[in-house]
């Protein structure tokens, strides 16, 4: 229980003791009629009631709307890092898949982070290797090419490129490649 919800509910007891002694001790005052229309009375406690909850209702209602609000944001914000958690997980899951060796199984894990994260430059070459590993040369080929468009800079999509290239059976466009690595990318070529 947070403090101030204690804080609230003592006060709010001690309030409710503070009003049930004065009504007893003030009954007779509190009973006398208010008179709201020549015709029409009503007992002061209850004219107190009305004045009591017009101001008080507004009050609590914004209260609480507050504490919703703040409650649906937390909420909100741990289902996006539990997803961001399961994200990563599938990441890890997918390089260990790589690394043993099982490459479907790696390409699935990766699927599953490029749905979410599709711009991500790891996965995109991971997956990719992997699908290339797998014999889906085009698959790969498309993945490295995206990631080549996101990422015009990066030198090791343009050696995946290359790899893809050669596993499609044009060596002479690999080669290419690796020509425009050297000619644009000094001191970075094998």
């Amino acid at each position: 229980m947070r403090v101030h919800t204690f804080v609230g509910i003592l006060v709010a007891l001690v309030g409710s003791i503070v009003v049930a002694y004065l009504s007893q001790n003030n009954s007779a005052l509190i009973r006398q009629p208010f008179q709201v229309t020549e015709t029409w009375s009503v007992p002061v406690y209850v004219v107190l009631l009305v004045a009591f909850l017009i101001g008080f209702l507004p009050v609590v209602t914004v209260l609480l709307v507050k504490t919703l609000k703040q409650d649906l944001a937390m909420r909100r914000q741990r289902r996006f890092d539990r997803e961001a958690r399961s994200i990563q997980a599938s990441y890890r899951r997918g390089v260990d898949f790589q690394e043993d060796g099982q490459w479907t199984r790696a390409t699935e894990e990766l699927e599953t982070v490029l749905a979410d994260q599709p711009e991500d430059f790891d996965t995109l070459l991971r997956s990719g290797e992997s699908l290339r590993r797998q014999g889906r040369v085009d698959e790969a080929l498309e993945a490295h090419r995206r990631a080549s468009v996101l990422y015009p800079q990066s030198v090791a999509v343009l050696y995946q490129l290359a790899e893809d290239y050669v596993a499609q059976g044009a060596p002479q466009v690999a080669q290419e490649i690796h020509d425009r690595i050297l000619r644009e990318f000094p001191g970075l070529g094998l």
